[in-house]
């Protein structure tokens, strides 16, 4: 789903933006309370954006111009954005290697017949 070159740039990507966050913020000096929580609250803004492109894609919006507007390149940009926004909540809270957590997980998913 991800190749390794991409992976790897993207988090390039997510070292730079972390580290730019105090430049990219209005509040300069964010604390980690702050940061974890203002990363969360946008990773919390993302998900209801792809989820408004998910709507359009199965037809269950409120508005036909939207279903009609619906371009499946929007919903993988919010997707894109929701892994962005979850990689950044996780380094500012410490969290840089998924692997043992995703080994860990699926198996407990499989175990559980999932």
């Amino acid at each position: 789903m991800i190749s390794e070159t991409v992976w790897n740039e993207l988090m390039q990507y997510i070292d730079h933006i972390h580290d730019k966050t105090p430049e990219l913020t209005i509040k300069k000096s964010l604390s980690q309370t702050e940061h974890t929580l203002s990363a969360l609250s946008c990773l919390t803004e993302e998900v209801g954006e792809l989820a408004a492109e998910v709507r359009k894609f199965t037809k269950c919006s409120f508005s036909q111009r939207k279903v009609d507007a619906f371009c499946i390149e929007d919903l993988e940009n919010e997707a894109s954005d929701v892994l962005i926004t979850l990689l950044l909540l996780l380094k500012s809270v410490g969290i840089e290697n998924l692997d043992e957590s995703l080994i860990r997980k699926v198996g407990k998913n499989k175990a559980r017949g999932y």
